[in-house]
């Protein structure tokens, strides 16, 4: 997997988070690169849904 898909995962989990909660996920400290965490069980679910919209675009845009 390139940086720019990691980095393309992350901006639409992170969209998914705010849309579901109305802010964005907090980030974890004392990293060098700013990193988004998603707390709980919805982590899964919202890194699973940003994995396939990246890898799968066609399939986002028939949605």
């Amino acid at each position: 997997m390139q940086q720019d898909q990691i980095q393309l995962i992350q901006s639409f989990a992170d969209d998914y988070y705010q849309a579901k909660h109305g802010t964005n996920p907090p980030k974890l400290t004392n990293r060098r690169i700013p990193v988004s965490s998603y707390p709980g069980e919805e982590a899964i679910e919202l890194i699973d849904r940003a994995i396939d919209t990246v890898f799968n675009p066609k399939k986002k845009s028939d949605a």
